[in-house]
Formats: structure tokens, C-alpha cells, sequence
């Protein structure tokens, strides 16, 4: 069953009646939110963890976790990280043998559309697959509302001084949320004190805008002029630097 990821990270449960879960893609971010969520103390479950190479060295280790019971958890959360197509023939052997007090939850990157793993997934009723993706704008501008909900100051602005700070990584993302919520512990953002502790950058590099002049492009030349930090000392340098590059055309025009 072929599950959406920004429905699951609304709605956890929606993987509750399901006893295999792979995870795949190149957005480290939401994939390492869902290990967090999965993997929190659940009462009388036992949180099981293993990388495929384990697995494959030695298949019945994962048999025995599945098979053995315990005096004290009834239940069994199994993390298997790293997998590929080469675990394929031990979860397919698996997944007959399963019950509902084990789960299993498979994480890789990327899988192609030819994977038997991924194939395996999207057809079993009692497998669920979810494509992490990466972030774009509009994503991580609903991650933050959602991790600062009910913080003052949340503007349009601000969210999107995070984001432009973050290069679209939730990951980054995820490490200023936490910075945030430690400095404004009052749950009150303020512009220039979320600049200082998010390290924003001032870009000095005059050359991106030199060259984004000379192509004309515009949208890219307005966003360096608001980023970059103008110092009256180095216009010698900015004048320099744009005639060197327009001899520079002029010789390639020549030539």
C-alpha cells in the first residue's frame, strides 16, 4: 500500500495496521522524524534495531527476535536501517510469520522503480511503502507552523528567514527549531534576535552579484542586494572586480 508522507506525519496511527513499513528516498529530515515517533517508549513494547548487513551476515537473528518472546514486553518494534534489494528474500520470508504485537519498520534511500523491494511493498495489503521525497517551500513552511504553533511573531517574514537560512534541509530546519524554542522561551519571535541565533549570513560575495548583473538577471540581483553588506572601504574592489570581468567578455567576445 503506497501511503503519502505528509498524510502519515499528520496521522501516525495510519500505520498501526500495518506490520511491515519501508521508508525510502533521499529526505533524511522526514525520515529521521519517523524514527523519533516510531521509536519513542511505548509500554511493554521492546524497540529492536539492526542494519541490513546484520541481517544478511546472519538471517536468523532477525528470525529469533521475531519468534522469541519476552517475560516483560508483549510487543516488538524492529528498526532495520540501510536496506536495499538484497534484504528482499528475507522479508518476503518473513511476512507470512508476522502477528499483529510485531512491527517492522525498513529504512533506505532512494529505490528505483525496478526495486523488488519496492515492488513488494506497494502490492502486500499488509505493507505499507512511503516516498521521502525532498522538502520544498511550501512543506517545511507547514513543518514549522506546526513545530512553533502557538509562538508570537510566526509572520510570513520569519518563516521564511528560516527556511532561506536552512538551503531547504529539514534537517537544518529541525536544529534552529530547537535553538529557537530554547532562546524565545517566552514563545515571542522577534526579527532580529531570530537573526543573531539563527547565524544568518550576510553574503560579501560581490562576484554572484557582478555576474547576476551581467546576465540581467533580475530576481537573483535583488535578492543579493538585500543580502549583501556594502562596506565603503572595498569600492575600489567592487570597481575592480567589474572591470576585469568585462575586459574578460570582451576578450572571449574577441577571440
Amino acid at each position: 500500500m503506497i501511503l503519502k508522507s505528509y498524510l502519515v506525519e499528520q496521522n501516525l496511527e495510519a500505520l498501526d495496521k500495518y506490520s511491515l513499513v519501508l521508508m525510502y528516498g533521499e529526505n533524511e529530515g522526514i525520515k529521521n522524524d519517523f524514527k523519533e515517533k516510531l521509536g519513542r517508549n511505548i509500554k511493554e513494547t521492546e524497540i529492536i534495531n539492526f542494519f541490513q548487513n546484520e541481517i544478511l551476515k546472519n538471517e536468523r537473528i532477525l528470525i529469533d527476535k521475531i519468534s522469541n518472546t519476552s517475560l516483560f514486553n508483549q510487543k516488538k518494534r524492529i528498526f532495520i536501517y540501510e536496506v536495499t534489494d538484497k534484504i528482499y528474500s528475507t522479508i518476503s520470508h518473513i511476512l507470512e510469520n508476522l502477528n499483529e504485537d510485531i512491527k517492522i519498520y525498513l529504512f533506505g534511500a532512494a529505490l528505483d522503480r525496478r526495486s523488488k523491494l519496492r515492488s513488494l511493498f506497494e502490492k502486500e495489503k499488509s505493507t505499507a511503502i512511503i516516498a521521502c521525497y525532498q522538502d520544498n517551500g511550501r512543506t517545511l513552511v507547514n513543518y514549522i507552523k506546526d513545530k512553533l504553533k502557538g509562538y508570537e511573531g510566526l509572520s510570513a517574514e520569519n518563516i521564511n528567514l528560516i527556511i532561506e537560512n536552512s538551503s531547504l534541509d529539514r534537517q537544518t530546519i529541525k536544529k534552529e527549531i530547537e535553538k529557537i524554542k530554547a532562546f524565545f522561551s517566552d514563545k515571542r519571535l522577534k526579527k532580529q534576535q531570530l537573526e543573531q541565533i539563527l547565524n544568518v549570513k550576510l553574503n560579501n560575495n560581490f562576484d554572484e552579484l557582478r555576474d547576476a548583473t551581467l546576465i540581467g538577471n533580475k530576481l537573483k540581483i535583488n535578492k543579493l542586494m538585500s543580502e549583501i553588506e556594502f562596506i565603503p572601504e572595498d569600492n575600489y574592489y567592487y570597481l575592480n572586480s567589474l572591470n576585469l570581468r568585462l575586459n574578460k567578455l570582451i576578450e572571449i567576445k574577441n577571440i
